[in-house]
């Protein structure tokens, strides 16, 4: 029933056109991240494994899956309540409105918020390291 439950929101994200990312790679997949980028912030959710998800809210658009910061943070390690954390992310108010001031606040982001151990290398050629 869980995953069902689970499946339907993940599909939700992508109804609502979230951008998805697969760490080390699509077919295997260690964390999944859905995004979504605002101009100011960007939404994330981190799905480590089925019992572990976390969701928050960064001002550092320029790398959403490594902040330094962040606005909002939601979390679990119980299977139970991992639905409640992408339903959580989707309940974010829209950033700058009044709704959003009294819900966001700026913090360090947690370790779980950062995906840096499966990052892939970026080579350009004619540069050295």
């Amino acid at each position: 029933m869980l995953t069902s439950e689970l499946d339907h929101w993940i599909d939700e994200l992508r109804r609502r056109r979230w951008s998805f990312y697969y760490f080390p790679n699509r077919h295997a997949p260690e964390i999944v991240a859905a995004v979504w980028l605002w101009h100011e912030c960007a939404d994330v959710i981190l799905l480590y494994r089925e019992d572990k998800m976390v969701a928050f809210r960064t001002p550092d658009v320029g790398d959403p899956l490594c902040p330094e910061w962040v606005t909002a943070f939601y979390g679990t390690d119980d299977q139970t309540t991992t639905v409640w954390v992408i339903r959580w992310a989707l309940g974010l108010p829209e950033p700058g409105t009044d709704q959003e001031s009294h819900y966001v606040h700026l913090m360090s982001a947690p370790a779980s918020c950062r995906v840096e151990r499966a990052r892939p290398m970026v080579h350009r050629p004619g540069v050295q390291a």
